[in-house]
């Protein structure tokens, strides 16, 4: 069995932001206000991009940030864990 050691050995294909910038979101909205959810990479371009040009052009004002940290359990083991038994 191979295991993948890497994530960023896990290659797929995205979206170019100029399609982003033309998905109709404003227009799928409720009027009265809706709840839009975004995840991005970690990365310092893309994150700028869409809090400068994506959430404007959608019309979406930016009201929390959530992290996720990916931690494998190899790593989360060998920290001292309550699990590293």
């Amino acid at each position: 069995m191979v295991l993948m050691k890497c994530v960023s050995l896990a290659r797929y294909p995205t979206l170019p932001n100029k399609h982003l910038l033309s998905l109709p979101v404003k227009q799928l909205a409720h009027e009265d206000g809706a709840l839009v959810a975004l995840w991005i990479t970690n990365r310092e371009k893309l994150r700028q991009f869409v809090e400068k040009e994506l959430f404007p052009a959608w019309g979406v004002t930016l009201t929390a940030v959530w992290y996720w940290l990916k931690v494998r359990f190899t790593e989360f083991r060998n920290c001292g864990s309550p699990f590293s038994n």
